[in-house]
């Protein structure tokens, strides 16, 4: 009999009180993010000068949240293909790969519809955003002529600052130096 003995394992080290795990980061990140909410609403008046402080103060963690939405929205798609090419790719039999993409077909047609129909019974039922003010812009009430209610709107829609949604877009018209500029700042 050959008894081998083996190495004592040294205890792991403790961790020191600043690394922290992932879900105490996000708790901490939302503390954080709440007082200095809270200090900046306090810190500036709502005259136009408080008003336009409190905007320059808040430009930068701005655009950290659309360069994050961004590289998320960026992400989605290429991964959710790649998610499909890997399991298409890992069944062995043809078959069962028809049946899959069958089942999945109708439980996608069929939640969307279920989907959609709940949507729209819900924004007939509760009307959100009827007779609201935005800047000036009032929207007229449901009852008031379609004609009218698509000149109030289309002012919104035709803004060209809006955030776009992917990157091809951004290509597309042209804005890649603006997002190119707004990182290098």
């Amino acid at each position: 009999m050959s008894t081998h003995a083996k190495p004592k394992e040294k205890p792991e080290a403790p961790k020191p009180w600043y690394c922290l795990s992932l879900s105490q980061q996000i708790v901490v990140g939302l503390i954080v993010g709440v007082i200095g909410g809270y200090v900046v609403s306090v810190s500036y008046d709502n005259s136009d000068a408080g008003k336009a402080a409190r905007e320059a103060v808040l430009a930068w963690p701005n655009l950290i949240k659309d360069i994050f939405l961004h590289l998320i929205r960026m992400m989605v798609a290429p991964l959710v293909f790649a998610s499909l090419v890997v399991g298409i790719a890992g069944h062995e039999d043809i078959k069962k790969v028809g049946r899959i993409a069958v089942k999945s077909l109708v439980y996608f047609e069929v939640l969307s519809g279920l989907a959609l129909f709940v949507g729209l019974l819900l924004v007939n039922v509760i009307q959100p955003g009827a007779g609201m003010v935005i800047s000036g812009i009032s929207f007229p009430p449901v009852s008031s002529p379609r004609w009218l209610r698509a000149t109030c709107c289309r002012s919104l829609h035709s803004r060209s600052c809006l955030p776009s949604r992917s990157p091809w877009r951004v290509m597309r018209e042209n804005r890649c130096s603006n997002f190119a500029a707004a990182c290098a700042m």
